[in-house]
């Protein structure tokens, strides 16, 4: 072989070592270039977890908010409040979300247990699930149902309303007293020749004098 051949040869060789090793390169550039785009489709999956979804988990103010005031934050949150007051806060995506604030009904009752008795010196009352007496301002010691002779063992359940069994005919009573102003659908029983608690009008008088 000739010097010149055995320069052409050696020249070559390492032309097919250098292309070689080029080749390689862009081909591990490749790779490395298909890695990103795989963790920029993780970021973008990550992105599409709703916000708006973990308002109903937030905790109800501890006060009770004013119907209408702003409540962003808390899209999707019911709030209970006593006396019988819900607050709700709506999920809205044109305008701004304000709590909506309401009374609610009373539950019904499923047994004697789920009635209370309530008396001060305004009267004796029978609270049904989830409802509260109101304030009474007279400033007395008095027991009105002592007075009347009524007591918890004469509390019951019956329709899914509280009372007692008692007549509510208005011509047994022969106190002075005034008739307690009762609610829908409900009438004062007389007690012992006297107004008692109001009482579901079916569930509870068995007579009325009608």
């Amino acid at each position: 072989m000739t010097d010149r051949t055995m320069r052409l040869a050696a020249a070559a060789t390492v032309w097919v070592a250098v292309a070689a090793c080029g080749g390689g390169s862009h081909a591990g550039d490749s790779g490395m270039g298909d890695a990103p785009g795989g963790a920029g489709g993780t970021t973008g999956g990550s992105g599409g977890t709703p916000t708006g979804g973990s308002g109903g988990s937030t905790p109800c103010p501890e006060a009770q908010p004013q119907d209408g005031a702003d409540c962003r934050g808390s899209e999707g949150t019911v709030c209970e409040y006593e006396p019988n007051v819900r607050c709700s806060c709506p999920v809205v995506t044109d305008d701004v979300p304000v709590w909506s604030c309401e009374e609610s009904e009373p539950d019904q009752c499923n047994a004697d247990t789920d009635c209370r008795l309530w008396s001060d010196c305004c009267g004796c009352l029978i609270l049904e699930p989830g409802e509260q007496a109101d304030p009474c301002l007279e400033n007395c010691i008095t027991d009105r149902c002592a007075e009347l002779g009524v007591s918890e063992q004469d509390v019951s359940c019956n329709v899914g309303h509280c009372g007692i069994v008692s007549t509510c005919n208005v011509e047994e009573v022969t106190c002075e007293a005034l008739a307690p102003d009762c609610g829908a659908d409900e009438l004062p029983s007389v007690v012992n020749g006297c107004w008692g608690p109001c009482v579901h009008a079916m569930s509870f008088c068995v007579s009325s004098g009608t």
